[in-house]
């Protein structure tokens, strides 16, 4: 019984990795693929995977067809606004973009992973100031009066944090607004 529910959780496993269905394979639209995986951020090695997954169902890949979506789809990828969108939502930039393009967009992507940093820092922030806030409920509780240099120590700690997220905030608004001024005079070509 274990063997069967080893090869069962294997096969699960395994058939999660692949990167196309048999359906997919089958209908064989590889330049829609290849766009799709463009303007998804996968390197073009990808195509890879789809001839490994193919493989299992006898299916060739047009490698042709794929490489032309693709293209396609870096035109769309390769945006300066698409850069600040995957950098801002803390994705990684794969280096796909062509040598062209490039420069348009980690210029978005340098600003929108900025703003991720900062509103990462905010939530750290946030949650040291819940945890001092818990620990000094709890001393405060216990009514032991040898806490009290940590009941101080955690009021500090809280006001120090509490002025952290106020600084950190204010950044992020000066960041968006900026990337705001940036996005909107480069795509009107000012």
């Amino acid at each position: 019984m274990r063997f069967f529910f080893g090869i069962a959780v294997l096969t699960l496993t395994l058939s999660g990795c692949a990167s196309l269905t048999q359906d997919q394979c089958q209908s064989g639209n590889w330049s829609e693929i290849g766009q799709s995986d463009a303007v998804s951020g996968y390197p073009a090695q990808r195509f890879n995977d789809h001839i490994k997954a193919c493989q299992r169902y006898s299916i060739t890949p047009s490698m042709a067809e794929y490489e032309k979506g693709y293209k396609q789809g870096l035109l769309r990828y390769c945006t300066l606004s698409n850069g600040f969108s995957v950098g801002r939502n803390g994705y990684s930039y794969q280096g796909i973009c062509p040598i062209a393009l490039e420069p348009t967009f980690t210029a978005g992507y340098r600003r929108g992973s900025n703003i991720h940093q900062i509103e990462l820092s905010i939530a750290s922030a946030r949650r040291s100031y819940q945890d001092a806030d818990n620990q000094m409920v709890k001393a405060l509780s216990s009514k032991d009066k040898q806490l009290a240099p940590d009941i101080r120590r955690l009021r500090r700690e809280k006001s120090r944090l509490n002025e952290e997220i106020y600084r950190l905030q204010g950044q992020r608004e000066r960041a968006l607004v900026e990337a705001e001024t940036f996005l909107t005079s480069q795509e009107a070509g000012l």
